[in-house]
């Protein structure tokens, strides 16, 4: 507690907000300028600038239940989900189960313009190791969409 600015040691936890980062917040948004109340807004907003509605997105299941939400409802996103059966997600060949889920949506015709992979992972709470990561990266399939 500050004695010049909160000289009565108040700190009101009845309010969603953080009156005591006001300031790095501004200097934040002057800088930056996209800010969000938290990570579903920024995936929805992303999702806004880099989709047109039905263009396809990519995504992992099990995964968090609001991330089709997110790009869905108001964005219009064609969520894909990708399984992965007895593979561990987290090993550099679900890289192939991506890319032919990838392969099979466009064959009909869906423009797949993203691939969401939240690390750590949500729900499972694991991590993606960095060769993992670098798999994705050099995917030529996956690549494309992270450009």
């Amino acid at each position: 507690m500050h004695p010049e600015t909160n000289p009565g040691r108040y700190v009101s936890l009845g309010v969603a907000e953080n009156t005591l980062m006001h300031e790095e917040i501004i200097e934040h948004m002057t800088k930056n300028l996209l800010v969000a109340s938290g990570v579903g807004q920024a995936i929805e907003l992303s999702g806004f600038c880099l989709l047109d509605k039905d263009d396809g997105v990519l995504l992992a299941r099990p995964h968090y239940g609001n991330f089709p939400i997110d790009l869905g409802y108001r964005v219009g996103a064609k969520i894909i989900g990708v399984s992965f059966g007895e593979t561990d997600p987290f090993v550099p060949e679900t890289v192939g189960i991506d890319e032919k889920a990838l392969a099979d949506a466009q064959r009909p015709g869906i423009r797949v313009k993203a691939f969401l992979l939240c690390n750590p992972q949500n729900p499972l709470g694991r991590s993606y190791t960095r060769e993992v990561l670098e798999a994705y990266k050099a995917s030529v399939g996956i690549s494309q969409l992270l450009r």
